[in-house]
């Protein structure tokens, strides 16, 4: 079961005796799992493995596997999880983005993008991106069909 911190909030007030005293509240969402965390990989549409040049994108994959967005496959790499992953995994930004750019490029990622609704201009969404459904997954597989179809329109492109 894991849990995670959305909000942290502290309010001062003042006690019965007059005293100042600071109340922290903190939301927290807790994500009950009957199983354990898994990914899967899928052995057909494993050929893109053997194009990774050095072991950094494995690594960059392992991480964005870990943090990617259960039934959805979206990995949000906000600038602080950016340095998060960097240090985490002792690469360079340089080599970071570079993974990422092979990992779009072998079609494992693809960028999320949203239409503006005043122009219904289509504008990339800035650090959002979606784990191909056909290579790797995490979550229930009926939810993985449903996605397949609106990945492979996104990805053809």
């Amino acid at each position: 079961m894991s849990k995670h911190i959305i909000e942290t909030t502290e309010q001062v007030f003042k006690d019965s005796d007059g005293i100042e005293r600071v109340r922290t509240t903190k939301k927290v969402v807790v994500h009950k799992m009957e199983t354990e965390n898994f990914y899967f990989v899928f052995t057909n549409y494993v050929q893109w493995l053997y194009g990774l040049k050095g072991v950094v994108p494995v690594k960059v994959l392992h991480y964005l596997m870990e943090h990617a967005q259960i039934n959805t496959g979206r990995v949000s790499l906000t600038p602080g999880m950016r340095m998060e992953l960097v240090n985490n995994l002792g690469i360079s930004r340089g080599a970071f983005i570079a993974a990422i750019k092979q990992l779009n490029e072998l079609g494992v990622l693809t960028k999320v993008y949203y239409t503006d609704k005043q122009t219904g201009e289509q504008l990339e969404s800035r650090g959002e991106y979606m784990m191909n459904p056909e290579m790797l997954w995490k979550g229930d597989k009926e939810k993985r069909k449903e996605l397949k179809v609106t990945f492979e329109t996104i990805y053809s492109k």
